[in-house]
């Protein structure tokens, strides 16, 4: 029985506390902050390059698996953060009219300020690229399956209905797609036998396929409800 993170309870309550904690984290960091306690409000800096980790995984494997929730998650984050980041520019600008000067302490706590914002609107932007280099990666493996398949197809006048009859006679092993470990649950490449043949994989968000052509390479996207998916001819 496989053992996967995706919408697991093990995986999403844990997971899912730490990215509350991050959310949660803002108003308690200016609350020290406007209470001049800026020792404990650095304390919250320490805890971020571990959040950003946890919030980049948890986008893909949970609000990931969840496209709407992850959606809306990647789109009201950031203006949360530009929110906070207006709110403690106010803050600064208002200790400047007060002493006609910025002191260290306030340098230092804009800077502070900054990377906590960061740590919150990072994992959203990064979905997308690493999504995109992910599914390059995998356009890279193609070749080596669309010669096994053209292989098959000369010696037996068909093409292979699936991807697994190539193995061993024509390639010693199917390649993993890349990325399978921010997928959080395993992923094979799967072979539509259609003239012409493709190659299909779950994009590591869950939210649909990816569709490879054995031709160039060449990668489009499926959305599995729209388009009945990709076990289906055009």
């Amino acid at each position: 029985m496989e053992y996967s993170p995706e919408l697991n309870p093990v995986f999403l309550i844990p997971t899912g506390i730490v990215v509350l904690l991050d959310l949660l984290s803002f108003p308690l960091y200016f609350r020290w902050i406007e209470s001049g306690e800026i020792q404990k409000s650095r304390m919250i800096f320490l805890f971020k390059p571990f959040s950003i980790l946890i919030g980049t995984y948890f986008i893909f494997t949970q609000f990931g698996s969840g496209t709407l929730f992850g959606a809306m998650y990647c789109m009201i984050v950031p203006f949360i953060a530009l929110g906070m980041l207006a709110f403690f520019l106010t803050q600064v600008r208002r200790d400047y009219q007060k002493n006609n000067t910025f002191t260290k302490a306030d340098t230092v706590n804009l800077v502070f300020g900054i990377l906590v914002i960061l740590s919150m609107t990072v994992p959203s932007f990064l979905f997308s690229p690493i999504n995109a280099w992910c599914a390059n990666e995998n356009s890279s493996k193609m070749p080596f399956i669309s010669q096994a398949v053209e292989k098959y197809h000369s010696e037996n006048g068909k093409y292979p209905k699936k991807i697994d009859e190539l193995v061993p006679d024509f390639m010693s092993s199917i390649p993993g797609p890349s990325c399978s470990l921010l997928s959080g649950t395993p992923r094979k490449f799967e072979l539509n036998n259609c003239q012409p043949p493709y190659v299909f994989v779950w994009t590591i968000d869950f939210g649909g396929y990816d569709l490879y052509s054995l031709r160039d390479g060449a990668r489009t996207f499926a959305g599995s409800f729209l388009d009945r998916g990709p076990y289906f001819c055009p």
